[in-house]
């Protein structure tokens, strides 16, 4: 079934020229079967995110597969602010098959571990938020166990905010050249981690590059396991965090404008390092 965000849900294809429309589904979801959100096709800063879908009963427990084309969904606490409610934690597959953003949305303190993949299709342009509408004293942290997997041209797109991480314990999978950009999150711990398996696959990764015309501030990137895919990485801006001597596995590291990089262990010949990759400055 497709649901589309610029009409009711139906099975026939999304009238993309229309004026998009915003759902709330308070109802509860169940099964395992999946569905696909469509919207209208207007483009901003490369994505199509017009749009909205929102799914807040806690007594949900669909798991179903989740795919997006374009529009936006949002998970979130009945409340839909700041109050501590019951939280619907949807954890099926996530597929981002051309456009789109999902929204996880809870307040300080708030965890959820998500087991499913998170998939990228070929030259699909995604963006995972992690929004904490509490008072942002502490975090809100998704866990992400399942593996993400970036296809050929993908570009994976992660806003935080200055209450809010995302750990991608289930390491990411190159299948092609592929790009990750985070935004939001400036505090020592509001930011992306990448750790478990690290990165694997074949493929070059470009590392807050903002593909797509994403016009933001790129923040802090954490890796921290040993990768073991065969390419390089560039890194455009913000910060990337080497948690290990092998976080960007045998490749080079190209730095192509302001960026920095810090080490999140000892990396020095008498610690865990050195680091073998190669440094190119552009």
């Amino acid at each position: 079934m497709s649901w589309l965000a610029d009409r009711k849900a139906t099975t026939t294809p999304a009238v993309t020229t229309t004026a998009a429309r915003n759902i709330n589904f308070t109802g509860a979801l169940s099964g395992t079967g999946g569905f696909n959100l469509d919207s209208i096709d207007t483009a901003t800063a490369g994505n199509q995110l017009s749009g909205t879908l929102t799914i807040n009963n806690a007594a949900s427990t669909w798991s179903g597969p989740l795919g997006l084309t374009r529009g936006t969904v949002v998970f979130t606490n009945v409340a839909g602010g700041g109050t501590l409610t019951s939280y619907v934690g949807y954890n099926g597959a996530i597929n981002f098959n051309q456009f789109g953003r999902v929204i996880y949305r809870n307040v300080d303190g708030g965890t959820l571990t998500r087991s499913a993949a998170l998939n990228y299709a070929a030259a699909a342009v995604g963006e995972l938020s992690v929004d904490n509408l509490g008072a942002l004293a502490s975090n809100y942290t998704v866990t992400q166990s399942g593996a993400v997997n970036l296809n050929a041209g993908s570009i994976m797109r992660v806003s935080l905010d200055a209450g809010s991480a995302l750990n991608l314990t289930g390491g990411v999978v190159l299948n092609g050249n592929a790009s990750i950009s985070t935004q939001g999150g400036t505090g020592a711990t509001n930011l992306l981690t990448i750790s478990g398996t690290g990165i694997s696959g074949t493929g070059n990764l470009a590392i807050n590059d903002e593909a797509g015309a994403w016009a933001v501030t790129s923040q802090r990137i954490a890796i921290n396991a040993a990768s073991t895919f065969t390419g390089n990485t560039t890194l455009n801006e913000g910060i990337l965090i080497l948690g290990h001597k092998d976080a960007l596995s045998n490749g080079s590291l190209t730095i192509t404008a302001a960026a920095s990089i810090e080490a999140g262990v000892d990396l020095s010949a008498s610690g865990s390092g050195p680091v073998a990759n190669a440094l190119n400055m552009n």
